[in-house]
Formats: C-alpha cells, sequence, structure tokens
C-alpha cells in the first residue's frame, strides 16, 4: 500500500520519489481515466482492466521515470452506502493492475470527479487521501516540478469556501515559490482542463468555468507553467494560450465518441462510449534540458510493441 501514498503533506515522500536533480533527460507516463466500471455502468469492468493491464506490460518495458494517473481511477462514486462493495471491489481491482508496475517506477496520483464527487465533500476527499495519498502536491524530478492540484474544488467545492481558499493557497504559493535553480520546466496536472477549445470559451461539463480557469491560468503563465496536463475529456486533444499548452489526454479505458457537429464542451452529444484499442492510449512525455514533447500512444501501438 506505500507505493500508493506517495504524496503527503504537499509534497512527495523521498523514499519513494527520489528527485535525482542531476537527470536531464527522462520519459514519464500519464494514464488518465482508467475509470473501472464505466463501460457497462458499474456491473463489470473487464474491459478497462484488460486495457490497463496492456499499459502495464508496456510500461515495465519501457521503463519510465515514472508514472502519473490523471484521476477518474475508477466510476463508481464514493460514499453512497449501496454503492460501496462495488466502489471498494474497483479500488481494490485498479490497485492490482497498477502493482504489476515494477516497484522502481513510482507511481503519482491525483483525483477526478469520480474519486472525490461531483460535488466535493470532506468526506469523499478524506476516503480519497485514505486510498491514494495527499490530492495537491509539488514534485521534483531531474529539471522538471510539477504541481498537482485537485480541479475538482475549483469545479464545484460544494460551498465549502474554506476549502477553495486554501487549494487557492497552495496553488498560489506553489507557483510563486522559487524552484530549485536546477528545475528548467515546470508543469501542472489536474484531471479537468482549464479549456478545451480556447482560453476564452463558455463554460461546459469538460472545463472550468471562465471565472475559475482564468485566475488559475494567468498565475500559471506568469510563472513559467509550459505545458498543462489533464483528463477528463475522454479524448485527446491540445491547445494553446501563449506559451501555455495543454494537453488534453485520452482515457486508457474507455472513449466517448461524439455526434458530428456536437458541442465539444458538453454532454449532449456523446453517442457512445468505446473500448477500442484505436482509441485507448496513455501519453509519454519526454523532457530534455531545454524542450519536451509528447507523445500520446493507442492501445494498438503498444500492444504491437510489446
Amino acid at each position: 500500500e506505500e507505493r500508493f501514498h506517495v504524496a503527503r503533506a504537499g509534497k512527495v515522500d523521498e523514499r519513494l520519489f527520489p528527485s535525482c536533480p542531476d537527470v536531464t533527460q527522462f520519459e514519464f507516463v500519464l494514464i488518465a481515466d482508467p475509470q473501472l466500471g464505466l463501460i457497462h455502468a458499474n456491473k463489470s469492468w473487464e474491459e478497462e482492466k484488460a486495457m490497463l493491464l496492456r499499459a502495464v506490460a508496456w510500461i515495465n518495458k519501457t521503463r519510465p521515470a515514472f508514472v502519473l494517473v490523471l484521476g477518474d481511477l475508477v466510476h463508481c462514486f464514493p460514499l453512497d452506502p449501496k454503492d460501496e462493495p462495488t466502489t471498494t471491489a474497483q479500488i481494490q481491482d485498479l490497485k492490482l493492475c497498477l502493482s504489476g508496475i515494477d516497484s522502481s517506477i513510482p507511481l503519482l496520483f491525483l483525483p477526478g470527479n469520480h474519486d472525490v464527487g461531483d460535488t466535493l465533500s470532506k468526506e469523499g476527499l478524506a476516503r480519497y487521501q485514505r486510498e491514494f495519498g495527499d490530492d495537491k502536491y509539488t514534485f521534483t524530478y531531474g529539471n522538471l516540478q510539477g504541481i498537482v492540484m485537485n480541479s475538482q474544488v475549483f469545479h464545484d467545492c460544494g460551498g465549502d469556501e474554506a476549502l477553495l481558499a486554501e487549494h487557492t493557497t497552495f496553488f498560489t504559493q506553489a507557483l510563486t515559490a522559487t524552484p530549485p535553480p536546477h528545475v528548467h520546466h515546470r508543469f501542472v496536472f489536474s484531471h479537468i482542463p482549464p479549456f478545451i477549445v480556447a482560453p476564452d470559451e463558455a463554460i461546459g461539463y469538460f472545463n472550468l468555468t471562465p471565472e475559475t480557469r482564468t485566475p488559475l491560468v494567468n498565475a500559471a503563465k506568469a510563472n513559467g507553467v509550459t505545458r498543462w496536463f489533464c483528463g477528463h475529456y475522454h479524448r485527446q486533444r491540445a491547445c494553446v494560450d501563449d506559451a501555455l499548452h495543454v494537453f488534453i489526454a485520452g482515457s486508457s479505458g474507455s472513449a466517448i465518441k461524439m455526434a458530428p457537429g456536437s458541442d465539444p464542451l458538453g454532454l449532449s452529444g456523446i453517442e457512445s462510449i468505446e473500448c477500442e484499442e484505436e482509441l485507448l492510449g496513455i501519453t509519454r512525455v519526454t523532457v530534455k534540458d531545454d524542450q519536451s514533447t509528447v507523445e500520446w500512444l493507442t492501445m494498438k501501438q503498444l500492444g504491437d510493441d510489446l
């Protein structure tokens, strides 16, 4: 269980996640929305597990520096008593799958809406923290500094203004603190994208409200953040705001197919939820001394490479 609690008290445990300050070139992998249970509405989740295990096998072969899971770990919401056995079973299966990743490769997590509730509650947050450690933290690896945030607090904090203020302060302080001198890259990681098509887009299901996103994005840009990685969308997409590149990772377990011409920000145009190896995948990020590259790899590509 220790490897599922790497982040504590706002930072990672150096015993489990060494910072390796002399490393200047490395790769890491992002897994978004494994969401065990989505395809069959929590009745079963064998397809999502099979795809996740394919990613695990590929990770063990390629040996990235670390793996970060971008939320919506399981589909069943926390805290509804009638759903508790299903939630527990999904979390156990997720951990069993990810335990297959070689123990020398650290695992990092952040929460999605399905992990803490669409309307976040202290009880839902506590449940997540018991299972996966802190929900907001910073880390350094090589020449990279990562800022990991709980975007659900900013999406719907359930009226808990103190919690919202705590997370806003964390994000601001993490950005404005002087990074170690060897850090050349600053990346933000969240579940919900700040925006999907354009920085000034309207509110939708899949993004943050303009009133929320604007100060967060402006603070990130003002403090040297060049990459913002997120999930939630179950499709792969990239967009740009000045020097800030937002990369939305597709899901490892379930892909959304939309009707042609439908609103890309909302749920109304969803035609189906698919588990096709050409639509699912993981994201590989390569970090070098003065640049970084992002590559979407489909499950078919991973399978062909094994």
